[in-house]
Parts: C-alpha cells; sequence; structure tokens
C-alpha cells in the first residue's frame, strides 16, 4: 500500500497530480523551499489529511491494478501471441 505522502517539484505532471488529488507536496526546486515545508506549524495535520488521501486513492485506483492488468490484458495477449504466433 501507498500511503506515504510524496515531495515533488511545482509545475510537473507529478506535481500537477499530487496537487489536484492533495496526496503530497509540491515545493519549488530550493533548498529554502523545502526547509520552509517543514517549518509550517501545520505540517503535522496536513500530513495526517495527505495520508489519508494516499491510502483512499491507493485503494480506489491502484491496489488491484497489477492483478486486473494481468487478467483483462497481459495474460490474453500472451495467450494470443501464442496461439496464432505472433
Amino acid at each position: 500500500m501507498c500511503s506515504v505522502p510524496m515531495i515533488t517539484t511545482k509545475n510537473t505532471l507529478v506535481g500537477n497530480n499530487v496537487e489536484s488529488l492533495n496526496t503530497g507536496y509540491v515545493i519549488g526546486e530550493d533548498y529554502d523551499d523545502l526547509i520552509s515545508l517543514i517549518s509550517n506549524i501545520d505540517f503535522i495535520n496536513e500530513y495526517k489529511q495527505k495520508k489519508a488521501n494516499c491510502t483512499e486513492i491507493w485503494n480506489q485506483r491502484f491496489k488491484k491494478y497489477v492483478q486486473s492488468f494481468m487478467k483483462d490484458e497481459y495474460i490474453p495477449l500472451v495467450e494470443r501471441i501464442l496461439k496464432h504466433g505472433s
């Protein structure tokens, strides 16, 4: 399970997703940005909420992803290749 909030960089694909899902922190690339983040007085409360969001997103979207990918896509692909030769 992935329930640890992520720290990532602003203006990136990952940063945009983390920000929109509220599953971590999006900061600039400077050392001072990181210090500012962990110095925030509400950091612990925000962390708890973001951790809960991570768990919820994991359970909703990714918990069964590998199992479903294997069953719905990978195994049928391998079976077609074996049956037809490629």
